[in-house]
């Protein structure tokens, strides 16, 4: 049976049964991107509208890959981050290619990276902003 043949799995109900199982869905994999350090990417083709990976807290490091997701220009952005009960959930904005980036918009504009003319040396800028839950709602 073909992608394309199964029936589409509610996303929300998804990232729940995903939240319940404390572990983050198979289909991405951590790598290294030049000028920026970690991220995540997918390891097969994703949908708009899928539920993609989530985060409990994005200010601790404890292995989760939604914590490593980047931030993306208008252009570049292709998920969204949403609140689902208490887990930071990310869904897919458009079609994602396999092997793709996963990025959203932090939602501020003054960080480093944002800026054309900042050349800080590379750091770990994956951080998913967990002080910005007020932008999410």
């Amino acid at each position: 049976m073909s992608r394309k043949d199964r029936k589409r799995v509610n996303p929300i109900e998804e990232s729940r049964k995903w939240s319940e199982k404390n572990i983050d869905p198979p289909g991405f994999n951590r790598s290294l991107f030049e000028n920026k350090g970690r991220g995540v990417r997918t390891t097969g083709r994703r949908n708009a509208g899928d539920f993609l990976d989530l985060c409990v807290d994005a200010s601790e490091e404890d292995g989760r890959l939604g914590r490593l997701v980047n931030h993306g220009s208008k252009k570049e952005i292709n998920c969204k981050m949403k609140l689902i009960g208490e887990v930071l959930c990310l869904f897919g904005t458009r079609d994602i290619h396999e092997g793709e980036e996963l990025l959203y918009d932090y939602g501020l504009k003054s960080y480093p990276w944002n800026s054309k003319t900042n050349h800080l040396p590379l750091r770990d800028h994956s951080v998913c902003p967990i002080s910005l839950l007020h932008l999410l709602t």
